[in-house]
């Protein structure tokens, strides 16, 4: 394995250019490139090589890229055009790039974040380093404390609208008092107050339109056929999801995504009834039989060990 001091120049890689390099850019800022490609994922582009074909030659490649990077002859190649469907119907086309370019990209990426990063606002969230999502929201959830209206800009002029930020501080009524960010619907929502008294906030929790596409995700897998598997399996195939769900729609208003752990539950029940021909007519003992189960195997999914034992 190539290490970021040793790849250079072999007898079968080209030569090196000449003249000054046009780009300052160090064999060490392609390696940090390179081990950031590892963790976003294994397709391959329109050259069909994945990264564990690029890994074989990796001195060589790495040694390839950088000198076509820093001498500014390096022109990125076409991309591989994925069709995926849209939600609303219809598709749009990702353009996925080639492993060697992707490394590429990121090396840009690292030299214009270390100087744009600084001269940006501070309310910029977007593909900035170190800040996520929840940022903005978190945010966005705290202007709409010290502010009673919010306008929401749309591309659809007719879908552009103002909302009231109702809390128990407002005592104004109006229509429109809730609206959709980045997964999360900010509207009033009941919370308890240090004086363990019940008020009205406007708060984050998980939007209808999230809660649609999980339960439409959840009904794709058919976790109630999968009768062949043993829950250890169940557990390999889901957690992965199950855990994105909660790190993410979990932190704000985490209640709200308890539906998600009953829904998962119930099509578990139906697996257990599929997969046991004493409680296919029986469905109360397989729910006890299931939280049995849960109250001893905790570990076996993210939302049991949580606590989310309860059976639909």
């Amino acid at each position: 394995m190539a290490t970021r001091q040793d790849f250079g120049p072999t007898e079968n890689q080209e030569e090196p250019v000449k003249s000054a390099k046009s780009s300052d850019i160090s064999k060490h800022l392609v390696w940090e490139a390179n081990r950031d490609l590892k963790t976003r994922g294994d397709a391959a582009g329109i050259d069909k090589e994945s990264i564990d074909v690029f890994v074989v030659n990796l001195k060589d490649n790495l040694y390839r890229l950088w000198n076509r990077r820093s001498s500014g002859s390096y022109f990125p190649p076409s991309v591989r055009a994925v069709p995926i469907p849209k939600k609303t119907g219809g598709t749009w086309i990702l353009g996925v790039p080639t492993v060697s370019d992707r490394i590429a990209q990121s090396v840009v990426k690292r030299v214009l974040e270390a100087i744009l990063d600084q001269i940006f606002d501070q309310d910029q969230f977007g593909y900035r380093a170190g800040k996520s999502a929840h940022d903005a929201i978190a945010k966005t959830r705290q202007r709409c404390w010290f502010h009673d209206w919010v306008v929401e800009f749309d591309i659809h002029p007719e879908k552009s609208r103002m909302v009231y930020c109702k809390d128990r501080n407002s005592s104004e009524e109006h229509d429109v008092i809730n609206f959709d960010f980045l997964g999360f619907m900010l509207r009033p929502q009941r919370c308890l107050s240090e004086s363990h008294c019940i008020h009205a906030n406007f708060l984050p929790a998980i939007s209808r339109s999230s809660r649609k596409d999980i339960n439409r995700e959840i009904c794709r897998r058919h976790i109630q056929l999968k009768n062949d598997k043993t829950l250890d399996d169940l557990s390999n195939m889901f957690k992965a999801k199950i855990r994105g769900w909660i790190a993410y729609y979990g932190r704000f208003y985490p209640t709200e995504i308890g539906w998600i752990w009953k829904n998962i539950n119930g099509y578990l029940i139906r697996c257990v009834r599929r997969k046991y021909k004493r409680f296919a007519s029986h469905k109360k003992q397989a729910r006890c039989y299931l939280r049995q189960l849960a109250q001893g195997n905790q570990r076996l999914f993210i939302h049991w060990e949580l606590g989310c034992c309860h059976m639909a």
